[in-house]
């Protein structure tokens, strides 16, 4: 049996090491999620107007038109359970902020993104956010 064992193991290590590797790929893969973390992370000492909520702020409302140090942290899909969420774990680490817009969308008042074909959106905010 501990042959057997044995056995198992060194065909499955490889698959393992392989599988590992290819998640770290995937992660290093630049995209918006990851760039957005980064960018709050290296202005969050300015930052004095935050945006969040859906597409409709995502892609309606321009920071650089903003006279004030504004950062757009609205993704798209995102349900008012996450805007609560990002707002609980960011209020804390903006020191500087005084104005929250937050932009809400009424087809997205009774929606979850737990459920429906969006729930792949969730592990931005598992790997990237730290929620």
């Amino acid at each position: 049996m501990k042959k057997f064992l044995k056995h198992v193991f060194l065909f499955f290590a490889p698959v393992a090491v392989l599988l590992v590797a290819c998640e770290w790929a995937l992660r290093c893969i630049p995209n918006d999620a990851h760039f957005r973390e980064t960018q709050l992370q290296k202005h969050k000492q300015t930052i004095t107007t935050l945006i969040l909520g859906d597409s409709h702020p995502y892609f309606g409302i321009n920071p650089e038109y903003i006279n004030q140090q504004t950062f757009n942290l609205a993704a798209v899909s995102e349900t008012p359970d996450l805007t609560a969420e990002v707002l609980k774990h960011e209020i804390n680490r903006l020191p500087k902020l005084k104005t929250l817009v937050v932009g809400l969308s009424y087809f997205s008042l009774y929606e979850s993104l737990n459920r429906g074909s969006e729930t792949w959106r969730l592990r931005h905010y598992n790997i990237y956010r730290s929620m």
